[in-house]
């Protein structure tokens, strides 16, 4: 029978230090496997690449979904902090922009999360889940900008996702290059493709 693959959270028996230490490699190597080559990978090749039996893996996630779904959840709880901090900044505008560019950054270093995020086909609906949770925080980033003058009224946070999703790390003026002009009056320059 499998060990307990829950943690001491959900309130079922926590995992003995050496199996937790186990599901944390497993996690870390599936981060790496999934960021650089994408979801297509096996749990045999995420094994190998944790230095674990594929058995090990099984016991821990019965399939990739859970791994996969698993590996998101984290992800979630990241986005989230730096949204949080991002409506910590004193100024709105500066906050919106930073989170911005830190999740184009995310974004395009990892591959496996683009998928989960472009195309929702593992377990639950991840997409879904990602943005009730993450959406009313980015509200909050948009309506406090907007509410300092600094973002065009008509924009919302679905605006601001899209131009994260499809953006590039590390450029403080990129939603309005992918055509999201962000301050009144300049307008857009939509990318050709």
């Amino acid at each position: 029978m499998p060990e307990n693959t829950t943690g001491p959270a959900s309130g079922a028996r926590p995992l003995r230090r050496d199996a937790e230490r186990n599901r944390q490699r497993v996690l870390a190597a599936a981060a790496e496997v999934f960021n650089e080559r994408g979801l297509d990978v096996s749990l045999d090749e995420i094994a190998r690449h944790a230095g674990v039996g594929v058995g090990t893996v099984y016991r821990r996630f019965s399939t990739k979904e859970e791994l996969v779904e698993a590996l998101f959840m984290e992800r979630l709880g990241s986005v989230a902090a730096i949204a949080e901090q991002a409506l910590k900044a004193p100024d709105p505008w500066s906050g919106l922009v930073s989170f911005m560019e830190r999740m184009a950054e995310i974004m395009a270093g990892d591959l496996g999360l683009r998928q989960i995020l472009m195309f929702a086909t593992y377990g639950r609906d991840l997409v879904a889940v990602a943005r009730e949770r993450n959406a009313p925080l980015v509200e909050r980033l948009v309506e406090r900008a907007q509410a300092a003058g600094q973002l065009r009224s008509d924009l919302r946070q679905t605006d601001i996702e899209r131009a994260v999703d499809r953006g590039q790390p590390g450029r403080v003026e990129q939603a309005e290059r992918l055509g999201v002009p962000l301050a009144g009056g300049r307008a857009p320059v939509v990318p050709r493709v």
